[in-house]
């Protein structure tokens, strides 16, 4: 069964609409400026741009593009015709947006070649081999090329494809066509085609514009363009090569001036118990595109700077440590006074589902309302100081913006009160005693509410890798009772020495 059988008497009508059309053309505006003066010679590369719009769309009044090259050469008596559908410009632009880091999808608006993209593409396309077919045409010039059509298998259970490619009047007007069906023994047959329909040819043969059709439901327009020869990718060398050299560029320009090379540098940060301020966090942006440029990888980069900022911090901390620094056990026999004088409610404490989890196993929320006064838990010397963000929320570009105190004690672990209100009442390296006030609970942050967010960190010595090596540590608070306790989602707390209410 045919599909279209309708839609090509329709072809048949509309082709002898065109030559009648044509020869008014011709007789109105000038015989060259619709066809060449000699025949047209098809041998060569051709890109070609397609504009049409979709019947069958959800959307059939947008106008959507597709590009392609085609490559023509004599192979003997034969036509030699390469279709490639991927087509490679350095410039993306109008072609495709970026709907991640790492995707990218087609725009279906109007694109043309700029200025700079058909210069390139006139110099030799670029393109990508894979998707490309190549068929062999019998014919000649004069009476048009025809590939070999593939016969119809007679077996029920095996379905073939096949592709018929045609050149009807290749000297002169030519409509490539490249027909298709799919069917087996027993079952109706599927067809389609696709028609380019040259209108007119420039002086000099070298660009060809027409209508486009599939099937009777796409309409729309082509033009081709003669270019240099193709120039494919390269070696895999040579494309990884190229594939780097936008990854720099892509990643200098995130980490150099963008959000989202700060934000991941914070992240891995974080993740391990590190609170940077801005000018901290921009110096290991600037750092990172020098890395970059250098080839580390993005995962490498942001690993790197975690790791190398982690050494800093520790060796920041060596002077207020034994010998045995952040490596000591934590002292088990630590009570942990509560960070806050009034009774308050927990709203997520140990492998809590919403982010306690891994490194940050150990720690806990406590619903603050803000200006709620912050005192130490515990005995200790400032050691980070982040301070000044005002903004909160639920957007996780905020996740940098916390003002933090952290504090080393003297068994080398550190504990870290986040998403205090800016104005922080201490200073870095000053010593604090438990109950010390350190500043006024906020919702700086990554927050869904306000709140205190209190861990204790350690350093494990045995891991190798200074990045995996900071780990939150299982604590007790002071409750009264000798063995102390460790606080309960949903239940109330709050002060030295009180109970769970």
């Amino acid at each position: 069964m045919a599909r279209f059988s309708s839609g090509r008497t329709q072809h048949l009508t509309h082709r002898l609409a065109r030559y009648v059309g044509l020869w008014m053309l011709a007789w109105l505006v000038g015989l060259g400026a619709a066809a060449p003066a000699s025949a047209l010679d098809l041998l060569g590369t051709w890109h070609v741009t397609i504009h049409y719009k979709d019947e069958l769309a959800g959307n059939p009044d947008a106008e959507r593009w597709l590009d392609r090259v085609w490559a023509l050469s004599p192979e003997g008596s034969r036509l030699k015709w390469i279709d490639y559908p991927l087509v490679v410009l350095e410039d993306p632009t109008g072609r495709f947006e970026r709907l991640s880091t790492n995707r990218a999808s087609r725009m279906l608006s109007y694109w043309e070649p700029t200025e700079d993209q058909l210069a390139e593409i006139l110099s030799g396309p670029k393109v990508n081999s894979r998707g490309s077919k190549t068929k062999t045409l019998r014919g000649s010039a004069t009476e048009g090329w025809r590939s070999r059509s593939a016969g119809r298998a007679a077996s029920a259970s095996i379905v073939t494809y096949s592709e018929t490619w045609i050149i009807e009047d290749p000297s002169h007007l030519p409509v490539f066509i490249r027909s298709d069906s799919m069917g087996s023994g027993r079952s109706d047959t599927l067809e389609g085609e696709t028609r380019y329909e040259t209108e007119v040819v420039e002086p000099g043969g070298d660009v060809l514009r027409g209508s486009y059709q599939r099937d009777g439901t796409q309409q729309g327009t082509f033009i081709a363009r003669r270019t240099a020869p193709v120039r494919g990718l390269g070696s895999q060398e040579e494309q990884e090569e190229r594939i780097r050299r936008k990854r720099v560029a892509g990643a200098v320009q995130q980490y150099g001036t963008g959000s989202e090379g700060r934000a991941e540098i914070r992240k891995a940060l974080e993740q391990n118990g590190v609170y940077l301020s801005d000018p901290d966090v921009d110096a290991l942006a600037a750092e990172a595109a020098v890395l970059i440029q250098e080839g580390v990888t993005l995962s490498q980069v942001t690993r790197r700077l975690a790791g190398s900022a982690l050494d800093k911090y520790v060796a920041s901390m060596a002077k207020y440590l034994p010998e045995s620094g952040m490596g000591a056990p934590h002292d088990s026999s630590a009570r942990y006074r509560f960070p806050f004088d009034g009774p308050r409610k927990l709203i997520q404490g140990v492998n809590g589902e919403l982010s306690h989890r891994g490194a940050s196993k150990y720690s806990f929320d406590f619903e603050m309302p803000v200006g709620t006064p912050i005192r130490a838990a515990r005995e200790g010397v400032v050691v980070r100081v982040v301070d000044g963000f005002t903004e909160g929320g639920r957007n996780r570009t905020l996740a940098g913006k916390a003002n933090v105190v952290s504090i080393l004690h003297a068994d080398g672990t550190v504990a870290n009160y986040i998403h205090l209100s800016p104005g922080i009442e201490v200073k870095l390296e000053q010593r604090v005693k438990a109950g010390d006030l350190l500043g006024k609970s906020g919702n700086t942050g990554f927050t869904t509410t306000p709140h205190l967010h209190f861990s204790v960190w350690r350093r494990d010595p045995a891991e190798a890798d200074l990045v995996k090596s900071f780990r939150s540590v299982e604590i007790r608070f002071d409750d009264g009772s000798s063995a102390g306790v460790v606080p309960v989602e949903g239940l109330t707390y709050g002060g030295q020495s009180s109970a769970a209410r």
